[in-house]
């Protein structure tokens, strides 16, 4: 076998098939040991391990993560590290790709070290692609979606077949009556994290689960507009909105994928908060700095012993539940959303909660019970005491051996401090330093031991009195996740109720009975060249490379995607009707299984049978010859024509009449056709 630091690759490789792998156990530093014991739980997952400000991914890992994710990079210690301003979007790079991702946190802060000058750490994520907030599933004629409504919200979770939809039906309900805490055991597919997700929110969800045929027609569709996640990709090649938060982050993320048909009230969201702008970026600002604060609730759920973790938890809802109170309840009489109109936030179970606690320490960083304080006050007055006498013990000692020399001092570890060159007769020695040594008494000795002993009664009524705290705590967790959902959903429609608010060529879209129009229309991330455009039923367009044929399409697509998650858009005027769904066949691309030919035919196969959706076919018949690449694109094109009902954008080379036909010129869109002939350019060209 070759010496390798973890496992050896070859010998892995040929173990592949048997149940465990096959670890060497080298001398490692209590770090890497520690990283080690996590890897060996989840040898074919990519761990995650936090360092700082940085998430660590080391040998393989390493090496996966470099290809996909764009970070620092260290041959000599094979590791890459990934900051936590790009945690989440890493994350989901890797999730898509079908890996799975062990996220592992520091759980205390540097001053809690153990005995191997070690930072206790623990696994506080598990994700993968069927985790809720990374889109829907590819799914089959074969296959069921399971959804799980929350609060209002869907949630796809994952697609599984339906042959075994009822025994996942009942291992879920299985699962969920297990009393296991978040992060025992290990979670291998969609269901564990859904059981998950349910426990860490103290959710009773069983009634909750929905099993759906893969045809979406299901209550998903009645409110969400379907976006596939390779169009999502093609889509949103730049982050477009920035929350001031995390949380608030994640729900834009969430918000984008999942545009309404019925926006009407979100319009008016926008509206209601553009018109108390200070108030609405004063909120912003107080919640700017609160990072992740459904995490930090959720790793108290977890965590047996972080008291400033608590107090920093305490101190943030506290935060936000005043910002949410005075910047938006306080103007609910101008709101015209319903919204907006129906917030409500109750803070007594904060104040409450507050009221049993009195922070101690020098830094405040120890909590006390305000009620029957009559122990922890009487084993502080032991603990006094203790000084008081070893105190009293030094200054009889100072004055028997020393004549109170001022240099002669006294230490938290009960020495008494004397410079060498003085006399120490009668003194029991106990250590020193450059210029000095420090000695005892058995009166110091004695009133340290005591003082040791009623520090670890203290210590022990601490950690008592912090564990009822978190019992309290988790009891609580509806109003603290209430808290944490509602300053989610208000920094994300902040965040998009500024998007081009003064901007004098934007406008909210109005409704109408079908088809789109466009006036002024420009791209939502590059707000170049406007255009006019009308699309009826379909449109083709054609144009020479970079014209901007591909950029027209994903204008269109972004103004939609705009328009239904309630936001303004780049146009001086739009009007359409909502579309069931948005997809895509754009850009080349293939892998080791598939050729690029192979994948437009499977992208182009989800958009057939499809009516009120929005299509976006961009060069089809690339990957193969002209000639049956026109023949493909031709065929395509009349058949949707004839046999569905949806809003067709196709950008193509080919000379196809079953539409009307446009063309791009410098990003410039114009009624007719033009055609042109490369190659035949190319060899006039050539030949002059």
């Amino acid at each position: 076998m070759k010496n390798s630091q973890y496992f050896d690759i070859d010998y892995y490789d040929n173990l592949i098939n048997t149940s465990e792998p096959f670890y060497k156990e080298p001398k490692l530093t209590p770090m890497k040991q520690q990283y080690a014991n996590i890897k060996k739980q989840y040898p074919f997952d990519i761990i995650l391990f936090q360092r700082g400000n940085f998430y660590m991914a080391y040998d393989e890992d390493a090496r996966y993560v470099k290809q996909i994710v764009d970070c620092n990079w260290k041959e000599f210690e094979k590791s890459i590290g990934i900051h936590e301003q790009q945690l989440e979007k890493s994350i989901y790079e890797l999730v898509i790709r079908n890996r799975k991702v062990v996220l592992c946190e520091q759980v205390s802060d540097y001053y809690a070290w153990d005995d191997n000058n070690l930072i206790p750490r623990q696994i506080t994520g598990i994700y993968s692609k069927g985790l809720i907030g990374f889109g829907v599933l590819q799914t089959n004629d074969q296959s069921i979606i399971l959804i799980s409504e929350h609060q209002g919200e869907y949630l796809v979770v994952d697609s599984i077949q339906k042959t075994t939809q009822n025994t996942m039906r009942q291992q879920v309900k299985n699962k969920l009556k297990q009393s296991s805490t978040f992060h025992q055991g290990m979670e291998i597919d969609a269901l564990d994290q859904l059981v998950n997700y349910f426990e860490e929110r103290k959710i009773n969800g069983v009634s909750q689960l929905y099993f759906y045929d893969s045809g979406f027609n299901c209550c998903l569709t009645k409110k969400f507009c379907y976006i596939s996640e390779k169009t999502i990709k093609n889509l949103f090649f730049k982050q477009l909105f920035i929350a001031s938060t995390k949380d608030g982050q994640i729900k834009i993320d969430q918000i984008l994928q999942k545009p309404l048909l019925d926006f009407k009230d979100r319009n008016q969201i926008m509206k209601d908060l553009s018109q108390i702008k200070l108030y609405r970026d004063k909120f912003q600002q107080n919640i700017k700095n609160i990072g992740n604060l459904r995490r930090k609730v959720g790793q108290i759920y977890n965590q047996k012993k972080n008291y400033l973790k608590l107090k920093e938890i305490l101190e943030d809802l506290r935060k936000v539940s005043w910002s949410i109170d005075s910047n938006i309840i306080s103007n609910q009489g101008l709101f015209k959303s319903e919204y907006l109109q129906q917030i409500t936030l109750n803070t007594d179970d904060i104040s409450e909660f507050e009221s049993q606690i009195i922070w101690e320490g020098e830094n405040q960083e120890i909590p006390t019970p305000a009620i029957n304080r009559e122990k922890y006050l009487d084993l502080q007055v032991k603990i006094d005491s203790q000084w008081d006498l070893a105190f009293q013990e030094f200054s009889i000692k100072k004055q028997e051996f020393f004549n109170q020399d001022p240099r002669v001092t006294i230490t938290k570890n009960y020495e008494i401090e004397v410079p060498e060159e003085l006399d120490r007769n009668g003194l029991i020695f106990s250590s020193k330093r450059k210029g000095f040594k420090r000695f005892k008494t058995e009166i110091l000795i004695n009133a340290e031991k005591q003082e040791t002993i009623h520090k670890a009664k203290l210590n022990h009524f601490i950690a008592e009195f912090y564990d009822s705290l978190r019992i309290k705590f988790i009891e609580k967790s509806n109003t603290w996740m209430k808290i944490v959902e509602l300053m989610a959903q208000l920094d994300a429609f902040s965040t998009l109720s500024r998007y081009l608010e003064d901007d004098p060529e934007s406008c909210f879209p109005e409704i109408q009975d079908q088809g789109i129009q466009f006036k002024l229309m420009r791209h939502p991330i590059i707000l170049g060249t406007p255009n006019d455009l009308q699309l009826n039923d379909t449109m083709i367009i054609t144009g020479v490379h970079g014209a901007g044929k591909s950029t027209i399409l994903r204008a269109v697509a972004l103004n939609i995607i705009l328009a239904q998650i309630g936001c303004r858009v780049p146009c001086k005027q739009m009007k359409f009707n909502s579309v069931q769904g948005i997809l895509s066949r754009m850009g080349g691309q293939d892998s080791l299984t598939r050729s690029t030919f192979e994948i437009e035919l499977m992208e182009v196969k989800q958009m057939l049978n499809k009516h009120n959706y929005l299509l976006l076919i961009d060069e089809l018949g690339r990957g193969t010859s002209s000639i049956d690449g026109h023949s493909i694109a031709y065929a395509l094109l009349k058949y949707m024509l004839e046999k569905q009902k949806s809003l067709i954008l196709f950008a193509t080379y080919y000379d196809i009449d079953l539409a009307d036909n446009y063309y791009m010129e410098n990003y410039t869109l114009k009624k007719g056709k033009r055609i042109y002939n490369l190659t035949y350019n190319m060899f006039q060209i050539q030949s002059f």
